[in-house]
């Protein structure tokens, strides 16, 4: 079986739920670290998120917010902001929400 018969569904469109995606390829949460000392996101945290997303995945997931002030929270993030800046690179953005502690 050649790779394009194996992979042929995964560029197709997609959804979950109510949620369209461009294909079939998901980058899970995963903590990068990439968040400013003041717990801002900055231009690290946008290239690399946007890197990503340029490189064809269809649903980004970033990594945890807390849900929580002051006790669960572990950085304060402009999420609206990260994810129109995916948007553009016609990436849907989501993110995790964590309870820490």
């Amino acid at each position: 079986m050649s790779d394009k018969v194996a992979f042929e569904r995964l560029m197709e469109p997609s959804s979950i739920g109510r949620t369209k995606t461009r294909n079939r390829i998901i980058k899970t949460a995963s903590g990068a670290f990439y968040i400013e000392p003041t717990g801002n996101v900055g231009e690290r945290s946008h290239a690399y998120y946007e890197t990503i997303a340029k490189g064809g995945v269809g649903l980004l997931i970033v990594e945890s917010c807390g849900v929580e002030y002051p006790l669960g929270v572990q950085h304060s993030i402009q999420i609206r902001e990260l994810l129109l800046h995916l948007r553009k690179a016609n990436c849907l953005g989501r993110i995790l929400m964590h309870p820490e502690g």
